[in-house]
């Protein structure tokens, strides 16, 4: 079955939103940060709390930043399928390929855009208010704000490596390319984060604020890195499937089993139901064939003659692709241990 990329917490405009693992230690380091810089004025019970009530705030103003990019991507008709939150924002997935670089360009725009927005508002609200409200509000804005500003850099996976890609995308019309090149764009920015961070460490050592934010400099390069060097991988992958077809990379089914049984061993198997494809059930030895199937619709379908890399979109939203030939003949199937194997 498909290995999960996070929790889905729900699908705002018909794309999923999942959280990613690493928001769990971000955010309790977010909620230690506040504890000691921004609220260290109030008593420990009370900082705390305000702590994680701004980290809560925070991630609600991080989701609606992905909300507002769905919806932008929806209003330019770019191809997008579901997100994946981070601290620093999200990584979107799509089940294709936007037809023009000026789709994404507009998409990478809107979430800096957003959280601006959501900043300005939040400073100008706090400014109306005094103690503990104004002093929420305040944070509220300049978290968004540092948002903003960091997914301005330009370097995948933030927005702002995602307009360069873009931008070379539009000018030399290779787009493995550029993604490439603002994948290790975003690995620099990751390291330099990092090295950033521990400069910062050994030179305020004996100020809690400074190491607070000498830590928060490494975590969040590191992150970064690791996302960007994923994305630069997944940019070398595509790059070398260059113009295969799905009907290339199929492999036929392990065998034919029925619905009631179990798999004869690891695999991926069609599943008969009274002479007809029911479904693909793709699992291990034993496992119970119901349990392992997944059912035969056309969305779970491509043409031997379309490029396998949008098979592998198809592939990316599910667990198994069914290729057909032109007269709607099954031809073979691709899973993600096949494509592991042909990269």
């Amino acid at each position: 079955m498909q290995r999960k990329r996070g929790l889905e917490i729900g699908r705002p405009l018909g794309s999923r939103l999942l959280v990613h693992g690493s928001w769990f230690p971000a955010g309790a380091l977010l909620v230690a940060h506040l504890t000691i810089s921004a609220y260290g004025g109030h008593d420990l019970f009370g900082s705390v709390l305000l702590s994680i009530a701004t980290t809560l705030v925070f991630f609600v103003c991080v989701a609606f930043k992905e909300v507002a990019q769905a919806l932008v991507a929806r209003l330019v008709r770019a191809p997008f399928s579901d997100v994946t939150l981070y601290v620093f924002g999200g990584i979107a997935r799509s089940s294709r390929e936007a037809t023009r670089p000026i789709q994404d360009l507009v998409v990478a725009a809107a979430g800096p855009a957003a959280s601006g927005v959501l900043g300005f508002i939040a400073l100008t609200t706090s400014h109306g208010l005094r103690g503990i409200p104004g002093d929420v509000m305040w944070t509220i804005g300049v978290a968004n704000i540092a948002l903003a500003a960091t997914n301005l850099l330009p370097g995948s996976p933030l927005d702002g490596g995602r307009a360069v890609a873009a931008i070379l995308t539009g000018r030399t019309r290779n787009r493995p390319a550029a993604e490439i090149t603002a994948a290790r764009a975003g690995q620099l920015l990751g390291a330099l984060a990092v090295i950033a961070g521990a400069v910062v460490i050994a030179l305020t050592h004996s100020s809690t604020t400074g190491v607070a934010i000498g830590i928060w400099l490494v975590v969040g390069g590191i992150i970064v890195a690791v996302c960007a060097s994923r994305e630069r991988r997944a940019a070398v992958a595509l790059k070398r499937i260059g113009g295969a077809t799905a009907g290339e990379w199929a492999k036929p089914f392990a065998g034919r089993v029925t619905l009631d049984g179990a798999l004869p061993s690891s695999g991926t198997f069609a599943v008969a139901d009274s002479g007809r494809l029911a479904g693909v059930a793709s699992g291990r030895s034993g496992e119970s064939v119901r349990a392992a199937m997944v059912p035969w619709t056309s969305d779970i379908a491509v043409r031997s003659t379309e490029p396998v890399t949008r098979a592998l979109g198809r592939l990316a939203r599910g667990s198994v692709v069914v290729v057909l030939d032109e007269n709607g003949t099954v031809r073979g199937v691709l899973d993600p241990s096949m494509v592991e194997e042909r990269l």
